[in-house]
């Protein structure tokens, strides 16, 4: 395996170097940042933005509810990306430590000894470091919260009582000598209370099972997740995962109902941006990661959680970025025609064209994918010069 490091604008690589074997994943996070303070620009609405009125052939048992518009076209400018580059906080270099998701049943079983084994075998196993799902991709906060309204229950998931404290999860890790990292479904949330869930916006038609998603353009959205960011941090989890900062797919009859600068990707990954800075910002002492597929990427198209970058890494005041490999990207490409490190090769260079100064953890999730498989990729980051990585569903 080469022997080239990440390469980081303004400042050293964040990561020591050393080979890695598939059970030798490496995880990287980020240390101490130099800038506090809350940023938050533009396009913040106090008022529900998206709440509508379902079409009559579609009926919805929603009332309506206020409709604020979103700001005029002078208002959504993208930021400039020179001045948000300045403020973005230095890196710092960090310790190596291997990383693997661990499941989230080991905090819904009720008992804590399920996740004492899963921490005892990830350990055995080589790694230093797990990623705990500590607020799912439903929205349920999965530890004893002091948050208001994370213990709201939404008809739309299955109820859950959680018995363990963050302080409590991250005290077990520290007993077992692992590193805790959270992850955190930001607006894919069903179950958040009133002003940060709202009914007007489905994921899909009710009648086929559509659920309510987080409003991105509400200050009571942006400061619910900073809460929990906070908590977290608060209870020992330095390191933490935005995951799912994404709109849910917009359906033909979402397109006439919700404002054009909402549906219109030129335009609506600056909601995103600025949700995601606005969380970000009120807990800078966090070592915050925003979580992409690379399924999302189709060459200068982004969609899903890589619309977030439309206007490059610089714009995010995150420390990196955990790029998400899994079998959904492999599967465009034939094996005979198309060899894995080339592959690998081009989803890098495509990324880093959005990426900016952020670093990039390649994260290998080896759902349905053949043992054999998984080492080459793993061999393909390396080729690539990414020996850092951490590995999900091994």
């Amino acid at each position: 395996m080469p022997k080239r490091g990440l390469k980081v604008r303004r400042s050293k690589s964040l990561y020591k170097k050393r080979k890695s074997g598939f059970r030798k994943a490496v995880e990287t996070m980020m240390f101490c940042a130099l800038l506090g303070g809350l940023v938050f620009v533009g396009i913040v609405i106090a008022q529900a933005l998206f709440n509508y009125t379902p079409p009559k052939e579609d009926p919805v048992d929603n009332p309506v509810t206020d409709i604020s518009k979103p700001p005029d076209d002078e208002t959504t400018e993208q930021p400039d990306s020179d001045s948000a580059s300045e403020e973005q906080p230095h890196l710092n270099n960090g310790e190596l430590a291997s990383s693997v998701y661990i499941n989230r049943d080991a905090l819904i079983t009720g008992d804590s000894g399920a996740l004492r084994a899963q921490l005892q075998s990830a350990r055995a196993n080589g790694f230093s470091s797990v990623v705990i799902e500590m607020k799912d991709d439903t929205g349920r906060v999965l530890y004893v919260s002091e948050v208001e309204g994370a213990a709201f229950v939404s008809e739309y998931v299955e109820a859950f009582t959680p018995i363990l404290t963050a302080k409590q999860i991250a005290d077990i890790c520290a007993e077992e000598g692992v590193v805790p990292v959270a992850r955190i479904s930001t607006l894919k949330d069903h179950t958040a209370p009133s002003g940060v869930v709202y009914s007007g916006w489905l994921d899909n038609r009710r009648e086929n099972g559509g659920k309510p998603w987080a409003n991105p353009y509400s200050e009571r959205t942006v400061s619910y997740n900073a809460e929990i960011t906070a908590e977290l941090y608060a209870s020992g989890f330095e390191n933490v995962i935005f995951a799912n900062t994404l709109y849910p797919v917009f359906g033909s009859y979402d397109i006439p109902l919700l404002p054009e600068p909402v549906t219109n990707p030129s335009t609506n990954f600056i909601g995103l941006m600025n949700f995601l800075n606005g969380v970000s910002g009120g807990v800078p002492q966090a070592n915050t990661l925003i979580e992409v597929k690379m399924s999302d990427f189709r060459g200068d198209d982004l969609s899903g959680s890589a619309t977030i970058l439309r206007n490059g890494g610089d714009s995010l005041h995150v420390k990196g970025i955990t790029l998400i490999f899994e079998r959904e990207y492999f599967d465009r490409f034939s094996a005979t025609e198309d060899d894995v490190e080339s592959v690998v090769r081009t989803a890098f260079e495509t990324v880093r064209g959005y990426s900016g100064g952020l670093e990039i953890l390649p994260v290998l999730d080896g759902a349905g994918i053949s043992d054999n498989d998984r080492e080459r990729i793993v061999e393909a980051f390396g080729k690539n010069g990414y020996e850092n990585f951490a590995v999900k569903n091994y």
